[in-house]
C-alpha cells in the first residue's frame, strides 16, 4: 500500500468484502499508513492468533465482530464485539480468536508530523 499523506483525507470502502472471513486463516489489510497513524483491519477465524509482540507506539483495538482472548503483559481478558482496548506503547500483547472475529487496530505515533 502507498503511504497515506497526513494532509489528505481518505475513505476506505468495501473493507468487509476485501477481508472475508476464511476458514483457518488470518487476513489483514492496511487502510491508512502515514507518520501520524496506521490503521489495520483484521479477520481471524476461530483459533487463529497474533503472537505476543510489542508495538513502540500506542494502539487502540476495536473488536467489530466475534470474540478474542487478549493477553497484555501478564493479564488475560475476554474481549467481545463492541469492546475497545487501549494499549500503551511498548506493552507486550497477543491475542487469539475464540470465535471468528473482525477487528480494527489503530497505531498512533506521537510527535510532530509534516
Amino acid at each position: 500500500m502507498e503511504a497515506t499523506p497526513v494532509t489528505q483525507s481518505v475513505t476506505s470502502l468495501g473493507l468487509a468484502a476485501k477481508l472475508p472471513q476464511l476458514t483457518k486463516s488470518t487476513l489483514s489489510r492496511v487502510v491508512v499508513d502515514n507518520p501520524a497513524v496506521r490503521v489495520v483491519c483484521f479477520t481471524l477465524d476461530e483459533g487463529q492468533s497474533i503472537d505476543p509482540h510489542r508495538e513502540p507506539d500506542a494502539e487502540v483495538i476495536t473488536l467489530l465482530d466475534g470474540e478474542l482472548e487478549l493477553t497484555v503483559g501478564e493479564r488475560t481478558c475476554t474481549v467481545i464485539a463492541g469492546d475497545v482496548v487501549y494499549l500503551a506503547p511498548g506493552e507486550r500483547q497477543g491475542w487469539i480468536a475464540t470465535k471468528p472475529s473482525r477487528l480494527q487496530q489503530i497505531i498512533v505515533s506521537p510527535g510532530p508530523v509534516g
